[in-house]
């Protein structure tokens, strides 16, 4: 979300191929415990600052509990449902941010594309409107 979390440690831009095979390499390392879905992006974006992760969990346990018995970064920052934490992949340090998510196609769709998805979340709050797999209207009876 950014990608500056981390920047004291090192951390660089990452090209699309290189997140890419980051996000199958912590899909396959987490797959027991957590299933992990991407956040879109851009086509013609090509590196990102950070990678973004979503993280519905399988078990009781909370992400940064998961993250640290299962990966166990050096690097790690946590605030609330985001842990920002360091991945070593070809001797480079890149930031991948992990997302707890209660909703998964909400999030995806909020957290997709550059600030588009944050722009129609507004507009639908600001005038009732939900949006879950749709946009729907909140009826309210007085």
């Amino acid at each position: 979300m950014g990608g500056n979390a981390l920047k004291h440690v090192g951390v660089i831009r990452a090209t699309t191929e290189i997140m890419n095979q980051i996000f199958a390499e912590l899909r396959t390392m987490f797959k027991d415990v957590m299933n992990l879905h991407e956040v879109f992006y851009m086509r013609d974006k090509i590196t990102h600052g950070d990678i973004d992760v979503l993280v519905e969990r399988l078990t009781s346990d909370d992400t940064m509990t998961l993250l640290k018995r299962i990966y166990n970064p050096e690097h790690i920052v946590g605030n609330g449902s985001l842990i920002s934490f360091a991945y070593k992949y070809s001797d480079n340090l890149y930031q991948v941010d992990f997302i707890t998510s209660s909703n998964i196609l909400k999030d995806q769709f909020y957290l997709s594309y550059g600030v588009t998805g944050a722009i129609i979340g507004r507009m639908t709050s600001r005038n009732n409107l939900t949006y879950d797999g749709g946009i729907k209207l909140q009826v309210v009876k007085c």
